[in-house]
């Protein structure tokens, strides 16, 4: 355990009260002068403000003895690196957050009202769609072909119009094994 030395320069006594060491302490009060006590920052002198010692940070430091700004001491204490981690693309939070794997890919990050999964401001089924399949053309939505609104299983979407969406949600529709739709019983 190392121990603070006096506020005097050149004094390497340990101190004993106020920042000074019992010498410059019983000095001080022999002389009849008023100590300051420099452990208040009032009584402490102004130090020159030093900048953050990582690379573009034109930050104040203030861990002076580490050079460090408090975002990258901070980064540093959580990460063990003052680089940001990199940020996880669309087809990783799509991996993360599918709960089941069996049969229907169930979401399970947050769903939104309407019962779909969502990752940001996005759906998760027409993010699996675009990821495993291709993109989604101009003015066409992604159906369910199992009718579970969580299932993001590239498998279950179809890419199609609105006007064929609606029509198979209101005849509500099962697909045949041969691909061709017959009304749900």
């Amino acid at each position: 355990m190392s121990t603070k030395s006096c506020a005097v320069d050149g004094c390497r006594l340990a101190y004993r009260s106020g920042g000074f060491c019992w010498k410059h302490l019983a000095e001080a009060h022999a002389n009849g002068s008023v100590v300051r006590d420099l452990r208040f920052s009032e009584n402490r002198p102004e130090l020159e403000p030093v900048a953050c010692g990582v690379e573009g940070c034109e930050s104040p430091a203030k861990y002076r003895k580490k050079r460090l700004c408090n975002a990258h001491y901070l980064r540093i204490w959580n990460h063990g690196d003052t680089a940001l981690p990199a940020p996880l693309t669309l087809a990783e939070r799509l991996d993360e957050g599918i709960a089941s794997r069996d049969g229907c890919w169930l979401w399970g990050g947050p769903i939104s009202t309407a019962g779909y999964g969502r990752i940001g401001s996005e759906y998760a089924h027409r993010i699996s769609h675009e990821v495993y399949i291709g993109p989604i053309p101009d003015g066409y939505q992604v159906d369910h072909l199992c009718f579970v609104r969580r299932c993001v299983n590239p498998a279950h979407l179809e890419a199609v119009t609105q006007a064929e969406n609606l029509r198979r949600e209101r005849l509500r529709m099962s697909r045949r094994t041969d691909g061709t739709w017959e009304k749900a019983s």
